[in-house]
């Protein structure tokens, strides 16, 4: 592949007019996997919380009117669902949540390995931000199962899908219903209260070959957002 180009990653001049851009300006972080330092990684480095928080301030200065959310796959390394979880991986888990309250979130949608290393509950009562899990059976207070962002007279359904558990203890303790049907659901019940919505945006944690079963069997969104997998950089399906 053809090297990095720096200025890519450079944001434009504060004090220059601000750049042209689209009526919704959705900023989104995920795949950190409970690191808080840049892990040094070279194919996906991840982490680096202070990094992190100087960006968001430039970011927010130059677009004052972009939506920031945090994705799936934010508080925990145990991202196969088969590592254990010990008190230290609780611990961070906690801090990073107080982290990301530093940064104002406008909304999180956690995965399973998030809610796995913090229960919903207890990440509901954690986090000073609005959690989003549109798929679970039974609701659990203080955590939403959509949010509906109306910018310029536009109205965009965001939504937060976990991937099916791996194993038959999880499935039992947070039974979740099917994304599509879960997504279907939630539109019609928006539709019905409110009116017509005009895009649909879903974040996941789930891996390449269940989010095309979910596209396969009509999911209906106009992006789905995913984690990268190893060896691939595609991150959203349109």
């Amino acid at each position: 592949p053809s090297p990095a180009d720096p200025t890519d990653w450079l944001l434009p001049d504060p004090t220059s007019e601000p750049p042209h851009a689209p009526w919704l300006q959705l900023l989104f972080v995920q795949d950190n996997r409970a690191e808080l330092e840049a892990c040094g990684c070279p194919g996906s480095p991840t982490g680096g919380m202070a990094r992190r928080a100087t960006f968001v301030r430039s970011l927010r200065q130059l677009l004052p009117q972009a939506v920031l959310v945090e994705g799936p796959n934010s508080l925990s390394r145990a991202i196969l669902g088969v590592e254990e979880i010990r008190g230290e991986d609780r611990a961070r888990a906690r801090l990073l949540v107080e982290l990301l309250a530093q940064a104002r979130p406008d909304a999180f949608f956690p995965g399973q390995a998030d809610l796995a290393v913090m229960p919903p509950e207890e990440l509901a009562r954690r986090a000073d931000f609005p959690i989003v899990v549109s798929n679970l059976v039974r609701p659990v207070p203080g955590i939403e199962d959509h949010w509906l962002l109306e910018v310029e007279g536009r109205r965009v359904l965001l939504l937060g899908l976990l991937r099916p558990a791996l194993n038959e203890a999880t499935r039992s303790a947070l039974p979740l219903r099917p994304g599509p049907a879960a997504a279907a659901a939630l539109r019609a019940r928006v539709e019905a209260a409110d009116g017509p919505v005009d895009a649909v945006v879903a974040f996941t944690d789930a891996g390449l070959r269940d989010a095309r079963r979910w596209l396969e069997e009509g999911l209906d969104v106009d992006v789905l957002v995913v984690p990268p997998a190893p060896g691939d950089d595609r991150e959203a399906f349109w």
